[in-house]
């Protein structure tokens, strides 16, 4: 099995960013460099549906990147194997995914992530 590589340093969203699933069982996450666009929203769900096999109901906020028309054509292509709903605006609280990531700010992880290829799960960390 492989090492998994790990970056030890402090970085802004401009340097890294993460895109984040939650499920009834697993977390999973995929860091990317710099700002997320479309394709990698695109990238990582397409993991996540080869990895879960099932349906999909992603929830998602109302950010303008989750709208382009890019990822509504991509989705409407999978036959409806991920149906996408979005959150009210500005409700973070109903997001649990938001809350994962406060508690990987503030607690054991800090700023020392691991930086794959795959989509990890939270079993990985």
């Amino acid at each position: 099995m492989d090492d998994t590589p790990i970056l030890r340093h402090s970085f802004t969203s401009k340097q890294l960013s993460a895109i984040a699933a939650l499920s009834f069982r697993q977390f999973y996450f995929r860091f990317f460099a710099g700002a997320i666009r479309t394709e990698q929203i695109i990238e990582f769900l397409g993991a996540l549906k080869r990895h879960m096999e099932k349906p999909l109901l992603i929830v998602r906020d109302g950010a303008a990147i989750h709208r382009s028309r890019k990822l509504n054509a991509w989705q409407e292509g999978l036959n409806g194997h991920i149906a996408l709903a979005r959150l009210p605006a500005y409700a973070p609280k109903l997001n649990p995914v938001e809350a994962i990531w406060a508690s990987t700010r503030l607690a054991k992880w800090g700023h020392s992530l691991a930086i794959g290829s795959s989509p990890c799960n939270g079993d990985q960390l």
